[in-house]
């Protein structure tokens, strides 16, 4: 890793660890900005590629995060895990999904995401009212955590045949150090699919903002509402034993820190293999998945970063 981006990672690490000060003394209330960010990272590694294009596919066990509304249309029950480390391995991504269709009506879903940013290290100097100096050097009084979970229950029905709803009620815990807060939100979504192979996909997220309350203090943390939009379109190309999809999407909020648009190109060969290709947040992103026996999947995901350090991510499905 170059000098310069090393040196932008070091600079990332201290306002994790000045963010975390603030909001330990409670200086930081219900008003700071992106309370919700590791919600919108986004999750698996196919649909990373897609960035907020896969709203308007999701056809795997990540729908319960993307769009429970697509539940229903799932062939199968699925499983998937998935981790991802971003910036160097700084900040460390993990999540698990299983969806469970009924009949083609509707399905259940449930799905558990961790975002992390471990080892944050506080430094004061050995003799803290000395200048600093050759023997008087910082050092490290504490390590804390920093950790978000979000529990999603989802369900998804057919309204009729083009189109289907979904919602999912999700359970958010944070924990800072020694510190918890806790709270809910809700999520709802609708699958437009007007024309076979074309899918228009909405979730709003938040849609009452997520109040996250701090259990020692009090003090509220608000995720405020956020929609997610696509529209996709897929065919097979029977000559060639291929299946291609493509669409654009957006992320649209008051809080929500990029809203640029995404694009995403998928081409798979005998339901097999598949190679990916996209734009997320104004960055490259690539991608490849095998299938093994149809129900066993492996993706990979390369998300590219200019000014800090690559994103990559993997993930293992299982058709049940």
């Amino acid at each position: 890793m170059s000098s310069q981006k090393q040196m932008r990672l070091n600079r990332l690490v201290t306002v994790f660890a000045l963010v975390l000060s603030l909001t330990r003394w409670g200086v930081v209330s219900a008003s700071v900005r992106y309370a919700g960010d590791f919600l919108w990272l986004g999750t698996g590694a196919r649909a990373e590629t897609f960035g907020s294009v896969f709203v308007a596919l999701s056809n795997d066990a990540t729908a319960g995060y993307w769009n429970p509304a697509a539940i229903p249309r799932l062939d199968t029950a699925e499983l998937i895990l998935s981790h991802s480390e971003r910036f160097a391995g700084i900040v460390k991504s993990d999540f698990a999904g299983c969806v469970l269709p009924a009949g083609g009506t509707g399905g259940f879903g449930i799905s558990l995401l961790r975002t992390g940013v471990d080892d944050i290290k506080y430094t004061r100097l050995q003799v803290p009212r000395e200048a600093l100096s050759s023997t008087n050097r910082p050092e490290v009084y504490r390590v804390v955590g920093n950790t978000d979970y979000a529990f999603y229950l989802s369900y998804g029905r057919s309204v009729r045949g083009d189109i289907s709803i979904g919602s999912s009620v999700k359970i958010i815990r944070r924990k800072i150090g020694d510190d918890t807060a806790s709270g809910y939100g809700i999520d709802v979504s609708v699958l437009y699919e007007p024309i076979s192979g074309l899918s228009v996909g909405i979730s709003l997220c938040d849609i009452t903002s997520t109040t996250v309350e701090w259990w020692d203090t009090g003090a509220r943390d608000v995720i405020l509402p956020s929609l997610r939009m696509g529209v996709a379109y897929s065919r097979s190309v029977p000559f060639l034993k291929s299946r291609v999809a493509g669409g654009v999407g957006t992320q649209r909020g008051r809080e929500v820190p990029d809203k640029s648009i995404n694009a995403g190109l998928e081409w798979w060969y005998r339901d097999l293999v598949a190679l990916r290709l996209g734009v997320q947040r104004r960055h490259f992103t690539a991608g490849v998945g095998l299938r093994i026996y149809r129900r066993v999947g492996i993706d990979y995901a390369f998300l590219q970063h200019e000014e800090l350090d690559d994103t990559h991510r993997i993930s293992l499905s299982f058709k049940l």
